[in-house]
């Protein structure tokens, strides 16, 4: 079978804003592609230096393809770029924004119009750049003077609290979902995940409306997979925050229950504050009292899986891990 090079152009987003911008270190995340890949007769593109002990380890945990090739015209892997309007509308959140109001799924106030937002919205708000992803393009607008700093088209909505937040991918292809908790720092920023069932997370009464959305989707144009941003909050459920019609980082947690038979599998991303080396981290984390397992090379930032039969107090969790890293 014919080899596929691929490429995982995490610079999609700016590219449909026609912009060049290249998201510093993110050749780091190239190693999701290992886990999520399921092609044996697919190859890498990657700048990034993997070297031969960290693949011979992802060997050992099972992956499918460990091949790494530099080739000309690689093939999109984050993002297709193969039907460019159809893509720019179902990931720009200014036109999901427009979709979502229109439709009646934005129960947050909610607008893209930044004059707008500065007369009739209460302050705190949050914006959100129409191109950003995983949390970055996002501001907190608590006086006057952050209007400034929004220097991009953007989404502005009411600050509301949190309680949880969840995307939920729908295989358009095979009439199926999956659904992932997201943990999100106090800036907003993706740091993991971990798969959830209906029941413990969103309710059924909400995936009716969910999969209600879903359907309009697929009517509007969209085709294979698509994830749908949402969070439950103090004064309900927010069923439409954004659409991902590209890879997701969810699909990194959902691939990881082909490797560990744990019943709770925890997707962390910690920062290596210390420097400290593959095997350093690798030796380490063996004396961490649940079970860990260390699924990137050791940079400025590690990806670990959690695991454990038991829920676990995940917010607790990460910041007695995140301790415990610092001090190996």
């Amino acid at each position: 079978m014919e080899e596929v090079n691929y490429i995982l152009n995490f610079d999609y987003e700016s590219s449909l804003a026609g912009k060049s911008f290249k998201l510093k270190g993110s050749n780091w995340f190239d190693h999701i592609f290992f886990f999520i890949n399921q092609e044996a007769n697919a190859s890498l593109n990657s700048t990034y230096p993997f070297d031969e002990d960290y693949l011979n380890y992802l060997k050992e945990l099972g992956v499918v393809s460990t091949k790494i090739r530099r080739a000309d015209n690689p093939t999109n892997w984050w993002g297709k770029k193969i039907d460019l309007p159809v893509e720019k509308y179902f990931n720009s959140k200014i036109t999901m924004t427009e979709l979502g109001l229109r439709e009646g799924w934005i129960p947050v106030q909610s607008t893209i119009d930044i004059e707008q937002a500065r007369s009739e919205f209460e302050l705190p708000l949050i914006a959100r750049d129409e191109w950003g992803f995983s949390g970055r393009g996002v501001k907190i607008i608590r006086d006057e003077r952050d209007f400034d700093s929004v220097k991009n088209r953007s989404v502005f909505s009411s600050y509301v609290k949190k309680i949880r937040d969840y995307g939920i991918t729908f295989d358009l292809i095979h009439d199926d979902f999956f659904i992932v908790e997201n943990f999100i720092d106090s800036r907003g920023q993706f740091k993991g995940g971990t798969l959830r069932s209906v029941d413990e997370s969103i309710g059924e009464k909400n995936l009716e409306k969910l999969i209600l959305i879903r359907n309009k989707l697929k009517d509007l144009g969209a085709t294979d997979s698509v994830q749908i941003d949402t969070f439950t909050f103090d004064k309900g459920f927010h069923p439409f925050v954004e659409v991902n019609y590209r890879r997701t980082m969810g699909q990194m947690v959902y691939s990881l229950k082909r490797y560990f038979d744990e019943r709770n599998i925890y997707w962390l991303l910690m920062t290596n504050k210390k420097k400290k080396s593959f095997k350093d981290i690798q030796e380490g984390l063996k004396k961490y009292p649940f079970k860990t397992v260390l699924l990137s090379p050791a940079d400025h930032f590690l990806s670990i899986a959690l695991l454990s039969e038991k829920e676990l107090n995940i917010s607790n969790e990460i910041s007695k891990l995140e301790e415990f890293i610092g001090q190996i």
